[in-house]
């Protein structure tokens, strides 16, 4: 039924290659605050990006995983995929967007009321 999501609806948009994107764009000595939160498809996205080592492109990674969304891959695929993630030191900060958190809020927002 898909849902509460409309998910058997299915819209054709067009797309780019965000790795081909990033390369085009960017230099390597450019400052890259990166954030992926697109309810499912992060795992392809963040494959290719590994694959075409665009990770050397980004400096801060924030992102939400979304394992419940259908994407067609295996937990045992989407558990590889982390730690090749891990294997390679690319560590995500956690972003909550229904929440308005992210893990390093308090690093970069110091409190104002003394605790």
């Amino acid at each position: 039924s898909g849902g509460r999501r409309k998910l058997s609806h299915r819209k054709t948009v067009p797309t780019v290659d965000l790795s081909q994107w990033i390369q085009r764009n960017f230099a390597l000595d450019d400052y890259i605050i990166f954030k992926l939160d697109v309810e499912g498809a992060e795992y392809t996205i963040l494959r290719k990006m590994l694959e075409d080592g665009t990770f050397r492109w980004i400096d801060k990674f924030y992102g939400e995983f979304h394992p419940k969304q259908p994407t067609g891959w295996t937990k045992q695929q989407k558990a590889e995929l982390m730690n090749n993630l891990k294997k390679r030191k690319i560590q995500q900060i956690t972003w909550a967007a229904e929440e308005q958190t992210y893990q390093d809020m308090e690093n970069l927002h110091k409190p104002q009321v003394p605790a």
